[in-house]
């Protein structure tokens, strides 16, 4: 199921029940690198895989450079916690 996160900005898959697990893709590819594992994770973790701004269905971030990328991200990890503490894992440039 799809979710939108940061005031829309930031779509992003959902799936599974648990602590929130958030998955960040490379700059070069999308979130769909992480299809393959997300089914095992789901097991365990309430998976979120968001496309990164300017990917995806997910809205660019105009001006700010690698810091409005940061925080637009860290707006959208917070909205997919809802309140608990969650773990991220990135590749590449999602980490």
């Amino acid at each position: 199921m799809d979710r939108l996160l940061a005031n829309r900005t930031v779509n992003a898959a959902q799936s599974g029940e648990g602590p929130p697990l958030v998955l960040f893709h490379s700059l070069l590819s999308d979130r769909a690198s992480f299809d393959a594992i997300v089914p095992e994770l789901a097991r365990s973790f309430r998976t979120i895989v968001p496309e990164l701004p300017g990917f995806g269905r997910s809205s660019a971030v105009e001006g700010g450079g690698l810091a409005a990328i940061a925080d637009r991200m860290a707006d959208a990890v917070h909205d997919a916690a809802d309140g608990t503490p969650a773990i991220v894992l990135g590749n590449g440039y999602g980490g």
